[in-house]
């Protein structure tokens, strides 16, 4: 038994990687976090070289663009003064990586068109609530409202905020 403890302590491995970063935890502990598709760890005890490993990470998935609206019905007037937009991430991605599945619509389009002409258009930043009073007063029965993503970004781990792809980048909805 006393010669596995030695074994042990004489165990001081280093790691080394290309495509990604390593967080050191101690103990031989660590985090890798993928930058590229293919990601090389070498694993070194002393200097001494003892392996790599070769894997391909996922790519980080698309979210989908999702509204409180019902697309079917259509919506009332009064429900433009409180839209919903969000982007959501996969279920599984999102309980795999919760803290890396926060996507947020950074810029939207607002069209407004009535029989096939436009009518008005905004650009709404950021926030998941849309204030549509604008478009509420002017809107009618049969009129059409498209929502377009133009930016959207995910926050990950770290906070920072990066591209991000949606799926679908456009919801349309007819006022009834």
């Amino acid at each position: 038994a006393s010669d596995v403890y030695k074994r042990q302590s004489q165990f001081h491995p280093q790691y080394s990687i290309t495509g990604g970063e390593i967080k050191n935890h101690g103990s031989g502990k660590i985090t890798i976090v993928p930058k590229e598709r293919k990601v090389v760890i070498t694993v070194r005890n002393n200097g001494v070289p003892i392996g790599k490993l070769n894997f391909k990470a996922k790519a980080v998935p698309s979210a989908t663009f999702i509204t409180n609206l019902d697309l079917k019905r259509g919506i009332t007037r009064s429900q433009l003064a409180r839209v919903s937009l969000k982007a959501k991430a996969p279920d599984e991605f999102e309980s795999l990586l919760p803290r890396e599945s926060h996507y947020i619509l950074d810029e939207i389009m607002v069209f407004h068109s009535r029989n096939g002409h436009l009518i008005s258009q905004r650009k709404v930043k950021g926030g998941s609530r849309v204030n549509l009073s604008s478009i509420r007063t002017n809107a009618r029965e049969g009129d059409i409202i498209v929502f377009e993503v133009l930016k959207a970004s995910r926050k990950n781990y770290k906070g920072d905020c990066e591209p991000a792809k949606i799926n679908n980048t456009i919801i349309s909805v007819r006022v009834r």
